[in-house]
């Protein structure tokens, strides 16, 4: 299932969209369906509120449990702080039957919830969709991922990176450090300067440090990068003792 998600941490909104057509005919679809939600939830500690894009959602609503399970759901993230949802498709249909919770047409939901359609929905192929912030809060850390391969060439995706961190950042009331997963990123060396300045400005804002890990070969980056995430996160045990908890292989007893 590929549930793609995006935040606004100031207005206190998640949007969900799926990546390719997807079918809930079953309790079982209704769990992957969940259990993605949940993972996304690792990165807030407050009430929100829901857009789904339904554009690519169907749903079996003559399967009584199927409609069961979706109502099941929603009433249990309900108990995690969900405090609205809203549907948008600009057409809907009898696929869309069994959804509990209210549609509206695109630029209406996000008018509802304040927020500006155009500029903050998430747009496959477009660099801030590509851009996936985890929040680790008890090890202090932001861990940045990307969704494919990505090529850190310009001022304007750097200005994209900004704004999506400053934005993440409404969640956090200490210091914190930056985890890059350098998989699937590359870094123009005429970008290195500006990447300097970049991590000046956030230091500003309680950014201790920048660390890497899973570097590509034959490619340097503007930060320290380390060949395993074992090796990234216990380098931020020097400055910061909660850290040391995630760099730990083994369960301490």
């Amino acid at each position: 299932m590929n549930l793609q998600f995006d935040h606004n941490y100031q207005k206190k909104v998640m949007i969900q969209s799926f990546g390719e057509k997807v079918v809930i005919d079953s309790p079982d679809k209704v769990q992957k369906w969940r259990s993605l939600w949940m993972g996304a939830l690792s990165s807030w500690h407050s009430p929100y509120k829901l857009l789904i894009d339904c554009e690519n959602l169907w749903v079996k609503s003559d399967d009584s449990a199927v409609v069961d399970a979706l109502s099941r759901m929603f009433s249990f993230f309900k108990g995690f702080f969900l405090v609205k949802t809203i549907g948008y498709h600009e057409v809907l249909e009898q696929g869309h039957g069994g959804l509990p919770f209210e549609f509206l047409p695109k630029e209406q939901a996000f008018e509802k919830f304040r927020l500006n359609a155009a500029a903050l929905e998430a747009k496959p192929g477009d660099f801030r969709s590509e851009l996936q912030l985890m929040n680790h809060f008890r090890q202090q850390t932001i861990e940045l991922s990307f969704r494919t391969l990505v090529s850190l060439d310009s001022k304007e995706k750097l200005d994209i990176l900004r704004s999506k961190l400053l934005n993440n950042l409404n969640q956090w009331h200490s210091h914190w450090h930056l985890l890059i997963d350098c998989t699937s990123l590359e870094v123009s060396p005429d970008l290195f300067d500006d990447f300097s300045h970049f991590e000046r400005f956030f230091r500003g804002v309680f950014m201790r440090s920048v660390v890497g890990y899973a570097a590509r070969v034959g490619h340097e980056y503007p930060f320290k990068a380390y060949r395993s995430r074992h090796k990234a996160v216990a380098s931020l045990a020097v400055e910061s003792h909660l850290a040391a908890d995630e760099a730990n292989c083994q369960s301490r007893k």
